[in-house]
């Protein structure tokens, strides 16, 4: 009864003018920690509370109800074959313009995979049938995998993040060897490289390709179970909104178009919260028979992401604590739910990996972390530290999700849905573990690896319950004023978060000339090179790479031995060097190289040079 009392109060209070002193109490926090890199994302939920406020007029049920534009059918079916008309051109145009970059994309693919975006978002009023609906989610599918597998194209011989050699290793080890070699831990959580051996087996095609374009394939169906929740649970506008979100997550589509071992987890992730929602919905035996074999999937797949999606899952009690106060003869179904998966993880833990006093450390450490309060805050990131404007183009993408987040979330908190409060929690159990994993120094909850489960379980469905918010506040003014508004937010959305150096810093429009990264492709040019050198070059360790010689200002000889080689790799002219000096995001030295430095080496003879690499004999 209290915690009824406690709800009952706070929505008499209004809870958005809560959220909105929470926020700005956030915002004032980061500012002085100097955690720059996020004060954008927290200003925003905090603009969100405040539209919220101001467009939080009473609707009626009748337009809350309304799914779609109360227009002829003639009408409906001309303006979705308009729409249809102009997607499929600046689909086309999208990859034409992949032809313009030198390992990077240009302005105009972002600007014709945004208009895709509008065009569908437009679409979506304007549907009257189910059939129409699935063109629609096939359109957002075939967006999401044009930003995803696109990379594999701009680099030719493909592109993903640093750990991707670790995965190729033990991917190659189960194809000529038949087992799982001790690489970095994973021969314990096989399950993601156990599939894509499978699949170069049965296909016969290049291994490192195949993890590549399998990665984006496997994340861009993840689409598909984001539409399912939202058209299960709420209806088919949300879940149309829903699958054209999940096309613009940043954190998404660096993992859909940088494929590693974490891009299958998120798949497998959504998948389980999919099969969760619905057995809770339903007592259906498929789904419960199906709901552990998705937990083994996770468990043995990654080390500790399935004790987040456990904490997650364990949240929701809450919400079936709430259900029970209203209704006393309520069937809890999570505590069994939980124990399952408790069972299967630690049993894992404890009789095969040997994870459990991994996990008991990882609680200690974080125990006292909180013990020794402030000692343990991490200080400022190189990220921090760059250009105000950097960061705003940067993070306007992610600012837009959240702002519409927050809207979505105030606007849920009023609702008597299950489905709407599981959202709600779980965004608030993530949102607290992310904001731990920002501020402490210890390295478990990484930001660059809660967001994407924030972005997963909460934001996609907050940020399409938000958009029909804003839509039906003014559609009640103006319909085509709130149509017009709802497709300029789906492309801005589109085309910041798709051109930041989230999604990728190599192909992003938004590259501060003082960041550096690491340099994560391959090019013909240095194959070429390789291969030269294999035939050409006998003492392999005369050879001095371009990153030896590199320092702060400028370049370093004194060290060297005579009668060096000396590798000059002009790629590294955009990428610079990204020196790390801890295990936390942001956590480097960056050191950007300037052409006019290396000249110097113009007086050495020239032994090679394809344009791109060249070698010098000192």
């Amino acid at each position: 009864m209290m915690l009824d009392r406690l709800l009952k109060t706070a929505i008499k209070i209004r809870f958005e003018y809560i959220a909105f002193i929470l926020f700005i109490t956030l915002f004032l926090i980061f500012y002085y920690l100097k955690f720059f890199s996020y004060i954008f994302l927290v200003a925003s939920a905090t603009i969100g509370a405040v539209i919220f406020i101001i467009f939080n007029k009473n609707i009626s049920e009748e337009q809350e109800k309304k799914q779609f534009f109360d227009v002829s059918e003639d009408k409906s079916r001309r303006s979705i074959l308009i729409l249809s008309t102009l997607f499929f051109i600046f689909y086309g145009l999208s990859f034409l313009t992949l032809l313009q970059g030198f390992y990077t994309k240009t302005i105009w693919y972002y600007v014709f995979i945004s208009l895709c975006a509008g065009c569908i978002a437009a679409e979506i009023n304007f549907i009257r049938t189910k059939n129409q609906g699935t063109i629609n989610l096939i359109k957002s599918f075939l967006l999401v995998l044009n930003i995803t597998l696109s990379n594999q194209i701009v680099f030719p011989y493909g592109i993903g993040l640093p750990d991707l050699n670790y995965s190729l290793r033990l991917v190659s080890s189960i194809i000529n060897n038949g087992y799982v070699p001790n690489i970095g831990g994973y021969q314990f959580f096989p399950n993601s490289h156990i599939f894509v051996a499978t699949n170069i087996l049965i296909a016969g095609s290049n291994l490192k390709m195949t993890y590549l374009y399998l990665g984006g394939l496997i994340l861009s169906l993840g689409m598909l179970f984001v539409f399912i929740i939202g058209n299960k649970f709420v209806n088919l506008k949300f879940g149309l909104f829903a699958a054209l979100i999940y096309s613009s997550l940043d954190y998404l589509i660096m993992y859909g178009s940088h494929p590693v071992h974490m891009t299958y987890i998120y798949f497998v992730s959504i998948v389980l919260f999919t099969v969760v929602l619905y057995r809770y919905e339903r007592n259906d035996p498929r789904f419960a028979a199906l709901y552990p074999v998705m937990i083994f999937s996770m468990v043995f797949m990654h080390h500790y992401s399935p004790m987040i999606i456990l904490i997650v899952l364990s949240s929701m009690v809450f919400v079936e604590l709430i259900q029970s106060v209203k209704d006393s003869d309520h069937d809890f179904k999570f505590p069994l739910l939980i124990q399952l998966f408790a069972v299967i993880l630690f049993s894992q833990w404890m009789f095969y990996s040997n994870m459990m006093n991994s996990f008991i450390s990882i609680i200690k450490a974080y125990s006292e972390a909180f013990a020794e309060g402030s000692k343990s805050v991490i200080a400022a990131t190189a990220y921090d530290k760059l250009p105000i404007t950097a960061l705003f183009s940067n993070t306007f993408g992610s600012s837009i999700l959240i702002l519409l987040s927050t809207i979505g979330f105030l606007y849920f908190f009023k609702e008597k849905s299950f489905f709407k409060k599981a959202i709600m929690i779980s965004t608030v159990t993530l949102a607290i573990l992310l904001g731990i994993g920002v501020v402490l120094k210890q390295g478990f909850l990484l930001p660059d690896r809660m967001y994407p489960f924030l972005q997963l379980f909460g934001l996609v469905f907050l940020a399409s319950g938000g958009i029909l918010r804003i839509q039906d506040s003014i559609n009640v003014r103006s319909r085509y004023l709130g149509q017009i508004l709802i497709i300029l937010i789906m492309i801005s959305l589109t085309f910041f978060s798709a051109s930041s150096t989230i999604a990728g810093f190599e192909t992003s429009l938004f590259v501060d000339k003082n960041t550096a990264y690491s340099k994560l492709y391959e090019s013909p040019h240095e194959t070429y090179f390789n291969q030269w050198s294999e035939s050409y070059v006998q003492n392999k360790t005369t050879l001095i790479t371009t990153k030896f010689i590199t320092k702060s200002d400028g370049i370093d000889l004194q060290n060297m031995n005579e009668k060096s080689l000396i590798i000059f790799d002009k790629f590294y002219l955009d990428t610079g060097f990204a020196i790390g000096t801890g295990g936390h995001i942001g956590q480097y030295n960056f050191i950007r190289l300037k052409e006019d430095n290396f000249h110097v080496l113009e007086n050495y003879v020239k032994n090679y040079d394809n344009g791109m690499i060249k070698l010098f004999y000192t």
